[in-house]
Order: structure tokens, then C-alpha cells, then sequence
């Protein structure tokens, strides 16, 4: 994260109210994060399409609907940021379905939180930033092209 004074503002969306307390303490205590907990696949591609965030970190727990629809919703509401996927269980599936629906990074979430959800979000947001900063780069760097 490039502002290294600015917690990183992070969508937390999953469908059990106190695993996403679990994570949002943790990652609060963190002092890097800013977590908001969002307890439904709906609400949570409202908040997403209505806010900035840096990152969205979806657990694969929704009952409203599943997490590769909220990622499709969310990008078609214009949210651009990384999307972070936290699965319950190391089934390969699930973990493959993720990585179609186009989540940055996964990590298998035991009974609490640890420091590989943190690092994961870390890699997520850097590595999201560092592209948006190539494009920018590349569009300013385009009317100075030679012509042909």
C-alpha cells in the first residue's frame, strides 16, 4: 500500500455474522486494514458499487448466492479492485470455481483468522495498485508515441 498512513479500506462479505467479526477484529487489530463486515452477497455488491475499497475479501459462505455471482455483479457496477476469496474447506473445486471467478488470491480459512488471509490481502491490494500505476503510466506515455 503505497500510503503507508491510510488503513487499507476493505469489504469483508460472507454469510456468517461472527466469522466476518472474527475477521474484521483481526484484521482491525492489524493497524493496516479497515474492515467492514457485510453479512449478504447482495448488500455487499451494493456497498461495493456504491464506496471505494481497496480490496473486497469474500468467504464462500453466502446463503443468498454464490460468490462467483456477487464478483459479477460487483464488476459490472463498475468495481475494478481486487477480490480476495476465503474458502472453508480445501476442496479443490471450490478453490478452482474461485480462481474462475476471477479472485486475486485464495487462502483456506481454518477455525480463526491468521496472518495468511493478511498477506493475502497485502499481495492483492500491492499488486493492484502497482497495475493501476503501469496504466496510468502507459496512458500518459501514449500521445508521445512517434507517428508512423
Amino acid at each position: 500500500m503505497t500510503d503507508r498512513a491510510r488503513r487499507a479500506r476493505v469489504a469483508l462479505i460472507g454469510g456468517d455474522a461472527q466469522r466476518l467479526r472474527q475477521l474484521r477484529l483481526f484484521l482491525d487489530g492489524l493497524g493496516v486494514f479497515e474492515a467492514i463486515a457485510i453479512v449478504s452477497g447482495a448488500a455487499g455488491v451494493t456497498a461495493i458499487g456504491r464506496q471505494q475499497w481497496d480490496a473486497a475479501l469474500l468467504v464462500d459462505d453466502l446463503h443468498d448466492m454464490p460468490v462467483e455471482v456477487v464478483v459479477g455483479r460487483a464488476r459490472a457496477a463498475r468495481y475494478r479492485g481486487p477480490f480476495v476469496g476465503v474458502t472453508l474447506t480445501a476442496d479443490r473445486t471450490r478453490i478452482v470455481a474461485l480462481h474462475a471467478a476471477e479472485m486475486q488470491e485464495i487462502v483456506v480459512m481454518n477455525a480463526a483468522p491468521g496472518p495468511e488471509i493478511a498477506r493475502a490481502l497485502a499481495r492483492a491490494i500491492e499488486r493492484h495498485e502497482l497495475v493501476s500505476r503501469i496504466t496510468d503510466l502507459e496512458q500518459e506515455l501514449a500521445p508521445e508515441q512517434c507517428p508512423r
